[in-house]
């Protein structure tokens, strides 16, 4: 488990997420900063989105719960339908329990972004 959340943190670092534990640390470019490339710019959304400790930490969950046990459960066949159903329990069990009263949607949603940003960056 340890190795694959290291891995996360690697690829969002080189995809431009910040490595900050804060995570505005880096939410607006300076203004000299904002004529540059749509490439510059997309790495300062990327990085105001949030630090290489976001993410990981979603994926994290699905260790401890046991629906996955190693990298290679990541890309299963059935994969995304057991981490939909584990992350909408999850998420549901974090709504009833939020002092915020968020819903269990915006949990989800933020778990399953972090679950499918790990696939995609571990296979580009």
């Amino acid at each position: 488990m340890k190795n694959v959340l290291n891995e996360f943190k690697q690829l969002l670092a080189s995809a431009g997420y910040s490595t900050s534990r804060s995570q505005g640390a880096t939410s607006r470019a300076p203004k000299s900063e904002h004529s540059g490339s749509c490439t510059q710019a997309r790495a300062r959304v990327r990085a105001s989105a949030g630090s290489v400790h976001k993410y990981p930490r979603y994926l994290k969950l699905l260790f401890q719960n046991g629906v996955l046990l190693n990298r290679s459960d990541i890309f299963a066949e059935d994969a995304e339908s057991r981490v939909r159903l584990a992350f909408e329990v999850i998420a549901h069990g974090m709504a009833i329990a939020s002092a915020s009263k968020r819903p269990a949607r915006h949990y989800f949603s933020d778990f399953m972004r972090g679950y499918t940003m790990f696939v995609q960056l571990a296979v580009a």
